[in-house]
């Protein structure tokens, strides 16, 4: 059976949808990001409150005025709204301002409470120019107020459709119809004329005020982005011809020791520090190239275990399947730096025979795999003050990824990196808790293959 959806849920899906620009039930869809941009809603957010609370001090003013008429004995019989209805209607109006005033800020009521209030004003001034001469009534000028609301409040063609619709209610209800339906046909399509044309005034203005504001807005983020590449170039000649040329030259430096002692012990220190500087040097080119954004992701992985398996002298295997998905800078750097870090780990804790690297690229995300033979560990007895394992999950969970640590005592240790929704989806709030299990990796990754 189908699921009913409340007429309250509803609602506030309409509001919700008035305001930020989607497209209603009713109205031809247009293509739009499937992610609004947060601070694009957060603008709308702040602007949607400025008007309504306007709105709310407004209605507040009407109210005490309208108080005044009511209560006042011979002004109430003057307008005709003398007995007990209008001060129970005037008793109604004041408790759902007051309500609508205490929810404006609210990010879950706000929108549809006050959408809910402004209805019942246009219903409520409907009956006062009904009940005050109709379309001769001085409450228009109250309708055309609302009618401007309506339009800042929710700048949107099918948001005329109350104040249209209130304006003949009212004239039906003032009986003006019966007496002169011409002249009142005449002055009801001048109020609906200068109703449609203030609307639609509004509404326009509004719009091209949104689209200079996105103008700005862009030119202002495409302005840090050159400043930030700029300053990246910047530090990038700095460090290639500062700390690039002074590694460059102990290494030099290195070479010429090695060649004025016999002394193996010495040669084997130098060579120690040589492959330390050299692997220095690497860092710090493979970081230019990710500041200059010429940093490539499979390059940089092939490079990296065929650096550990010549300076370790442990036999890595890296295996890559599929191509590679759209990958932000910090994803790929991400990935990049648990493999380092997962290898690091191995060589220096596990003392593996072999290290294997599995690499799956699908269609929207990847799967890292780095498995070595090694000793392993218990994860519920690691060694305080070690902070690489803590470092992997912060790094993932920042791009919305997940690792898990699979390892058990003398059946080797798997670190496994996986990431979804890659291409702009991936958010820190959709980051799957990271896990520990303490089982073979061998079993895991056969039992669990991953989904393409």
């Amino acid at each position: 059976m189908a699921k009913v959806t409340p007429w309250w849920d509803r609602l506030r899906s309409l509001a919700d949808n008035a305001l930020t620009g989607s497209p209603l039930p009713f109205e031809p869809r247009q293509r739009k990001p499937k992610r609004p941009d947060p601070r694009e809603m957060v603008r709308l957010r702040a602007r949607f409150v400025l008007h309504a609370r306007a709105l709310a001090y407004t209605r507040l003013a009407f109210l005490v005025l309208a108080a005044v008429v009511v209560l006042v004995p011979q002004l109430a019989r003057a307008v005709g709204f003398a007995g007990i209805w209008p001060k129970l209607g005037l008793a109604l109006m004041i408790c759902y301002a007051v309500a609508n005033l205490l929810l404006l800020r609210s990010t879950r009521h706000g929108v549809w409470v006050t959408l809910a209030t402004l209805l019942l004003d246009q219903v409520a001034v409907a009956i006062v120019v009904g009940h005050s001469g109709g379309m001769h009534s001085p409450a228009m000028d109250a309708h055309l107020l609302l009618t401007v609301f309506f339009a800042l409040l929710f700048p949107r063609p099918i948001a005329v459709l109350p104040p249209l619709l209130a304006l003949p209610i009212g004239a039906v209800l003032g009986g003006g119809f019966v007496r002169n339906w011409s002249g009142e046909t005449l002055l009801l399509l001048w109020y609906v004329a200068l109703c449609a044309i203030a609307f639609y005034l509004i509404v326009y203005l509004t719009h091209r005020q949104e689209s200079q504001q996105r103008a700005i807005v862009q030119l202002e983020q495409d302005l840090k982005n050159l400043a930030v590449l700029d300053e990246r170039a910047r530090l990038s000649r700095e460090i290639h011809d500062g700390l690039g040329a002074a590694l460059s030259g102990l290494i030099i430096q290195m070479e010429y020791l090695m060649t004025l002692t016999r002394d193996r012990q010495v040669r084997d220190e130098l060579t120690e520090l040589k492959d330390a500087a050299e692997e220095a040097i690497a860092e710090l080119r493979r970081a230019l190239r990710m500041m200059r954004d010429e940093f490539e992701l499979v390059p940089s992985l092939q490079a990296t275990c065929e650096a550990f398996r010549n300076r370790r002298k442990i036999p890595c295997q890296l295996e890559l399947t599929g191509q590679p998905p759209r990958l932000t800078s910090e994803q790929q750097l991400t990935l990049f730096r648990i493999l380092q870090e997962a290898l690091n780990n191995a060589s220096k804790h596990a003392r593996p025979k072999r290290v294997t690297v599995k690499v799956q690229f699908f269609v929207d995300g990847l799967q890292l795999q780095v498995i070595d033979d090694g000793c392993g560990f218990d994860e519920r007895n690691t060694p305080v003050h070690h902070y690489g394992l803590v470092n992997m999950r912060d790094r993932a969970r920042k791009v919305g990824g997940d690792v898990m640590i699979e390892s058990e005592l003398g059946a080797g240790t798997a670190v496994t990196f996986v990431l979804r929704g890659v291409g702009g989806e991936a958010t820190r709030e959709a980051a799957i808790p990271v896990r520990y299990t303490a089982q073979a990796a061998t079993r895991s990754s056969r039992a669990h293959p991953p989904a393409h």
